[in-house]
């Protein structure tokens, strides 16, 4: 079952995507973004340098967080597989709940 459907409208720090019909095949979705309303495909190459940047960053941080179980990159890919297998909501919604944890005083 798929999670994604044509029409779909998202805006994730201020910039919006939509979803929209493919035509690789019956079913094919494409995702767009546009910043100025001026819509144009996502790239993959997009994806590819946002986890690049964040795995090598995360990585460094490793080196400053002693308490962490694992490196900041496998935390990071550990994370894209939940966005992959329960939808990209619910890894947003853990790393809030995480990010509010640390924010909270002990």
């Amino acid at each position: 079952m798929r999670r994604w459907v044509g029409g779909e409208y998202i805006v994730v720090a201020g910039l919006p995507f939509r979803v929209i019909e493919g035509r690789k095949a019956p079913g094919d979705l494409r995702l767009e973004w546009g910043p100025d309303s001026s819509w144009q495909p996502v790239p993959m190459a997009a994806a590819f340098l946002l986890v690049d940047f964040f795995t090598e960053n995360e990585d460094h941080l490793t080196a400053f967080r002693p308490h962490w179980s694992s490196p900041g990159g496998d935390w990071f890919m550990g994370e894209l597989q939940r966005a992959r297998h329960h939808g990209w909501q619910s890894a947003t919604a853990l790393l809030m709940e995480q990010r509010r944890r640390r924010e909270e005083p002990a």
